[in-house]
């Protein structure tokens, strides 16, 4: 239901923030019991989970147990911490909190199967030593879905269109009721809350100022966001309550995303290994090594097409390769992947053919054209430069080191259109049992955060980490705003 019509004055839980982790913790806080109001400024629920390829990253599952694999989270934690970036070292996070999300994480997928998610895997993932990685069928949505069948069975009520603008406190500090606002301006409508309010709005890499304040560059401001909802509401909500943050970074560079559904990150390995850039002028634009993405968003459109020859499609995995269920004759074999994928985990050409609308296979430079919608003649002619640069007759236009690319032979393959796009991490600095805490570290009563509005100085690296904490500190709030709040 959309707007403020048909709200009582009073809940027992307020959850802000309608994506997984606000479902979540939603649908937890009423299964106990609770009189649950959950409310969504966007005109869907979902948020960023279900842009997601839906991977969940968990030690010592049934699946893996099915599938004759012996693990632990100690074994998780352990390799789970070679995902730090280099120059960086494991004592800068929160790695308490970080052990809890690996000890939580098969529970997650216990809960997602009680609720009618289906997995493939699990599929394989360096650096982890086992094969930990669980996908949802067919992808993330299948999340957003089943918990949206749970919140309804459990009664909680929703609204879309509708944003807290203020959170209210008693005169023992508590948090006690919201200011609710109708994003249209059609409305304000103030409730009381008698347990606790749930905070679960994302990331913030949608907000500029508060990106600029946290590190983001002047140059990425035109840079869009990955998820055009993650405008930090939770975060600006709490902070006038005096809550802490930690964490908290948006200098991070750009990625690549597709345009169109299913969401994919192109692998950097795919440029180092021969691919190029073209635009739809035709033309390539940048060593793609260096600051492609930001480039990239300069381009017509603010959009690039990945482009690789038949050398390249002769290093992708087959599904021969596999040993199936899992994904993994690239993992075994030493080949590569085009992507991440979802349901399948990873994506090869047959993959790409079958299952998406951005890819072709063209025999010529003409087709190419075709594809990326730019003239037949610049593509030709861009490809005619490339291999002069990459035989020696013609130094490479952006300084490129084209050793071993080349000849660039049909046929060729085209991936796209991609984008680059902004993320964020850090949030509300918050304990195990997610209650968010003040400047000096003491909780502020009755309010509690979730996923990535929650995230703290936790490790969230790698594939299906993300989407573990989102649904874990889901269900830890929303049982703790249930009870009224643990004891302080």
């Amino acid at each position: 239901m959309s707007g403020l019509s048909e709200l009582d004055g009073g809940y027992d839980v307020l959850v802000v923030g309608g994506g997984g982790a606000g479902l979540m913790a939603a649908v937890e806080a009423a299964e106990r019991g609770a009189s649950v109001l959950l409310v969504e400024g966007r005109p869907e629920i979902g948020g960023s989970t279900a842009m997601a390829v839906g991977a969940l990253t968990a030690a010592g599952t049934a699946l893996q147990e099915a599938a004759g694999i012996e693990d632990s989270a100690e074994a998780h934690f352990r390799d789970y911490l070679g995902f730090v970036e280099p120059g960086r070292s494991v004592e800068e996070y929160d790695l308490e909190l970080t052990r809890m999300l690996v000890d939580l994480a098969p529970s997650v997928v216990e809960r997602m199967i009680e609720l009618g998610v289906e997995f493939t895997g699990p599929q394989p993932e360096p650096p982890h030593t086992v094969y930990r990685m669980h996908n949802a069928v067919p992808d993330a949505t299948a999340y957003t879905r089943a918990l949206q069948r749970a919140a309804a069975a459990a009664g909680v009520s929703t609204r879309t269109g509708v944003a807290a603008a203020s959170l209210a406190a008693d005169a023992d500090g508590a948090v006690s009721g919201a200011a609710l606002a109708d994003v249209t301006g059609a409305g304000r409508r103030d409730v009381e809350v008698g347990g606790g309010v749930v905070l679960a709005t994302g990331y913030f890499s949608a907000n500029g100022q508060m990106s600029r304040a946290h590190g983001r560059p002047l140059e990425y401001d035109d840079v869009e966001p990955l998820f055009d909802g993650a405008t930090g509401d939770g975060v600006t909500l709490a902070s006038a309550l005096g809550a802490a943050t930690a964490g908290m970074h948006a200098g991070a560079p750009p990625h690549f995303r597709t345009v169109a559904k299913p969401y994919i990150h192109p692998p950097a390995g795919i440029f180092a290994a021969g691919a190029i850039l073209i635009n739809r002028d035709g033309h390539r634009y940048v060593n793609e090594l260096e600051g492609a993405e930001l480039a990239t968003s300069r381009q017509p459109g603010r959009v690039g097409f990945v482009v690789f020859d038949s050398h390249l499609a002769a290093r992708v995995a087959t599904a021969d390769s596999d040993v199936p269920p899992p994904r993994d004759g690239w993992y075994r074999q030493g080949k590569m992947f085009l992507s991440t994928f979802p349901e399948i985990g990873y994506a090869y050409l047959e993959d790409y053919r079958q299952r998406t609308g951005y890819f072709v296979e063209a025999a010529n430079a003409a087709q190419l054209a075709e594809f990326i919608r730019a003239p037949a003649s610049a593509v030709r002619r861009t490809l005619d430069r490339l291999n002069e640069a990459a035989a020696g007759r013609a130094p490479d236009p952006f300084g490129r080191d084209l050793d071993g690319i080349g000849p660039f032979a049909p046929p060729f393959h085209a991936l796209g259109p991609i984008k680059a796009v902004l993320g964020s991490s850090g949030g509300l600095r918050v304990d195990r049992e997610m209650r968010v805490l003040n400047g000096e570290g003491r909780p502020i009563p009755c309010l509690y955060a979730a996923g990535m509005t929650g995230s703290s100085n936790v490790l969230i690296a790698g594939h299906g980490h993300a989407l573990a904490w989102t649904f874990a500190t889901g269900r830890i709030a929303g049982a703790n705003a249930a009870a009224g709040g643990v004891a302080q």
